[in-house]
């Protein structure tokens, strides 16, 4: 299942497919401009190559490498790496609580980020090159240095645009549902069976983040559908019932 979503409207759209390579989310990407943002998988570059496209990547999965650093327990090389996430990582999400805390808008968290974010990412870029020749490239803490060096550009873009998140665990958490099916069910039953399973994930999951009950959604569309108008079925996806009906209460 591949999934996408858009933080700003929240909404999620799952789509299967039978595998992880490019032409498996081609259909999806090709021709895409925008902000992409992703973790670091091989496969999104091509994506985020293309004219017109400006490719974050997951500050999240780059901390995630010097979590796994310490948990391999090499004792200089978990120093080095709890330095790193006390020093670089866990301030930059101390930035971004405040400014939710806060309440800023987006001109505003550019600021902030600008003015006091990019320093600690600059800051950490020179101690990445200061130290990635001290230690093993093949060692946990080189595999560590070496991805975040790998994905730095994308690293930086959330700092451009108070919009952008600093990382992707929005579309993260999105997939915990499929973690739990696979334990409860295993298999959608076949690959015709599957891209239904991915309809349902992509409204059920919508329904949640635009926080609506989705036993009353899908009853009331099982109870229209076959009578609304062709050209308007669109009003029914979650996203767009939810503020439908806010419409017709203030009226």
């Amino acid at each position: 299942m591949w999934v996408m979503l858009n933080p700003l409207q929240n909404f999620v759209c799952f789509r299967y497919a039978k595998g992880r390579g490019h032409e498996d989310i081609s259909e999806m990407l090709d021709g895409f401009t925008g902000f992409l943002h992703t973790d670091g998988y091989s496969t999104y570059n091509k994506f985020g190559n293309q004219p017109g496209v400006k490719h974050g990547k997951c500050m999240i999965h780059c901390r995630r490498k010097y979590i796994n650093v310490i948990d391999a327990r090499i004792k200089r090389q978990s120093r080095l790496s709890f330095y790193v996430i006390e020093k670089f990582i866990n301030p930059l999400y101390a930035i971004e609580r405040k400014c939710i805390d806060d309440d800023l808008d987006f001109d505003q968290i550019t600021e902030i980020r600008q003015k006091y974010s990019v320093p600690i990412l600059r800051a950490f870029y020179k101690w990445l090159l200061k130290h990635q020749h001290k230690v093993k490239p093949s060692s946990p803490l080189g595999r560590a240095i070496q991805y975040t060096l790998k994905i730095w550009d994308g690293l930086m873009v959330f700092t451009t645009d108070g919009m952008l998140l600093i990382d992707n665990n929005c579309a993260e958490r999105q997939i915990r549902p499929l973690a739990l099916g696979r334990k409860n069910y295993m298999f959608a039953g076949s690959h015709d069976a599957a891209p239904n399973a991915a309809i349902m994930y992509t409204f059920f999951n919508t329904c949640l983040m635009q926080d609506i009950d989705a036993n009353a959604w899908l009853t009331y569309v099982l109870n229209n559908i076959d009578t609304y108008p062709p050209d308007k079925l669109a009003d029914l996806l979650p996203q767009n019932w939810k503020h439908r009906l806010a419409g017709k209460a203030a009226a």
